[in-house]
């Protein structure tokens, strides 16, 4: 193999190559600054202006009768092969609701349907400009959060990018989704199924309709306002929501919270105990006892009633759990 240089870039046109193909014998080249720049072999004959955000990629038709560009600014370009731009579709409309617009991907084919890649983790199908979305989720940081719905053959999840979805173990498809107002870390269903509760990084947790995914409450402790939630967890009756994860009084002591959810989810009691970040809990199958584990590798047992912590562990030798996620046992 065998390179040559590229000449005659200059200005405002010295930027970032993001993507190049050849229409015929000419180069075309996509910038960041959303130029399209023409090279005649290997010297810089043109640019273009194409989009108004980063030019990301580029498509060649077939036998060479032009061309498609996507960009950061959201719009598929449709170009003849003497450079001429003879369509513009958004993909920023209310129909399509992308998660993040900035395209990433585009092609076509012989009937002029289109593909579009996006930020936001979607390829979503232009046909006769109609969009179908072939697969959504999420795309961002970490997916923190995971949780089944009681009854139905669905999960939830949730995770840095802010997105809450819905999905169909049997399809293994997105049937619903919300953009929640942070980054999250955990998520459960309550027993009724009517209620998701989710954790967040900033020591808030949000309580949403299990149904249509819309806010109902928002809850905020002050002693856990700055810390992040690691879990939340509905008692097996759903009278109450644990809490946890979060430091309490950031003197080293770490506390479960107990909240009323059939009172708009009053703090009910703190359990004390923990000396690190709480990583797991379970309430028992009759929802008297939690038993939590710690970064610090505790085990601690603790009344639902009381909020005492019962030293004792062999009292929970013959306990039935509702679930069991804790690592130790």
């Amino acid at each position: 193999m065998k390179k040559k240089k590229c000449t005659g870039l200059r200005g405002s046109n010295l930027c970032s190559i993001m993507c190049c193909g050849y229409l015929k014998e000419t180069l075309i080249c996509g910038s960041s600054n959303g130029n399209l720049l023409i090279f005649s072999d290997t010297s810089f004959l043109k640019s273009k202006k194409a989009h108004k955000n980063g030019l990301n990629c580029l498509y060649i038709k077939e036998n060479d009768i032009g061309f498609l560009t996507g960009g950061g600014d959201g719009y598929v370009i449709i170009w003849d092969n003497k450079l001429n731009a003879v369509n513009k579709i958004s993909i920023r409309t209310k129909e399509i609701n992308s998660m993040n617009y900035k395209i990433r991907s585009v092609c076509t084919n012989d009937e002029g349907d289109i593909l579009v890649g996006t930020r936001g983790g979607e390829i979503i199908e232009l046909e006769d400009k109609k969009p179908k979305i072939c697969l959504r989720g999420h795309f961002d940081g970490e997916l923190w959060g995971l949780c089944a719905h009681p009854k139905k053959d669905i999960y939830f999840t949730v995770g840095d990018d802010k997105f809450l979805g819905v999905w169909d173990i049997k399809t293994k498809k997105l049937i619903l989704k919300n953009v929640l107002e942070e980054k999250s870390r955990t998520i459960d269903c309550s027993p009724d199924c009517r209620e998701l509760a989710v954790g967040c990084e900033s020591g808030k947790f949000y309580i949403y309709d299990a149904i249509n995914l819309k806010l109902k409450y928002q809850i905020s402790n002050n002693e856990s306002q700055k810390s992040e939630i690691h879990i939340v967890k509905y008692s097996p009756n759903g009278e109450i929501l644990a809490v946890a994860g979060i430091d309490g009084n950031n003197k080293g002591t770490f506390h479960i919270f107990l909240y009323n959810a059939k009172k708009k989810y009053n703090l009910i009691r703190k359990l004390r105990g923990h000396t690190s970040r709480i990583t797991h809990l379970d309430f028992s199958e009759d929802g008297e006892f939690i038993q939590s584990c710690s970064s610090s590798y505790e085990l601690l047992y603790h009344s639902v009633e009381t909020g005492n912590q019962i030293t004792k562990s062999s009292n929970f030798a013959d306990i039935k759990w509702a679930t069991w996620t804790c690592i130790f046992g």
